[in-house]
Parts: structure tokens; sequence; C-alpha cells
């Protein structure tokens, strides 16, 4: 078998046939990648850590608001508490009162904000 692409892997890996090398991907905390970055002098850990998979996240419409040092609310108006670390968030506060979504107003999803970065994303991973 020919060494494939990382994109290659990881489609072969989807259709369950056989791959060169199985994909990964290494997921790390802040700390973690800062060192990395640091050790490697690079930021792009994808290329050097030789990594099959990436991740794009779709841009939130508006940024989460700080409310207060480590307490942030996120575009539905959930209140997420970082004040254990910088790498979780949990639920300090829900937006929903009781058990009725009536009222609500959910953020715009066609918003092209929120996914302008994807296409040239793509075309480079």
């Amino acid at each position: 078998m020919t060494e494939q692409s990382p994109r290659e892997r990881v489609w072969q890996s989807i259709r369950h046939d056989q791959t060169d090398l199985v994909p990964w991907h290494f997921p790390c905390t802040i700390p973690t990648r800062l060192k990395l970055e640091q050790h490697f002098g690079t930021k792009d850990l994808v290329t050097i850590l030789d990594q099959n998979m990436v991740k794009f996240s779709a841009r939130a419409s508006r940024p989460p608001e700080e409310i207060r040092p480590d307490f942030f609310r996120d575009e539905f108006g959930v209140v997420w508490n970082r004040t254990v670390d910088k790498d979780i968030r949990a639920v300090e506060e829900f937006f929903l009162k009781d058990r009725s979504i009536s009222g609500f107003q959910f953020p715009e999803p066609h918003d092209p904000d929120r996914s302008a970065a994807m296409q040239a994303f793509t075309e480079t991973h």
C-alpha cells in the first residue's frame, strides 16, 4: 500500500477501508499546547506531530461576554464557569429557567460570519 495523505487516510477510515496508518489526532490542554509550541518552535502542531485530523469550529455570531472574572455568557445565554481550569467550562447558569423554549430567541444559524473561514480551512486541510 502506498503512503496516503492525511485526508485520504481519514476518508479511507470513515469508509472502513484499509489505511496505511491509523488516523489520529492529539487534542491537548492550553498549557500543554503552549509547551509543545515552545518545544518545537512552531504553532503548527498538526504538521509537526503528523496528525491526520484537524478541528474546525464555526464562530459564534458574537463572542462570549465576560460577566465577571472567569465567568462567560455565550450567545445562547448560558453562563460558563472557567475558574477551575481555563480548558474546562462548567455550566454555572442555564438560560432556560423553566422547561419551555417559548419566546427564546436562538442565534441566527445562517449568519455568514459563523462559517466565513470554512472554505479556506477545507482547502488547506
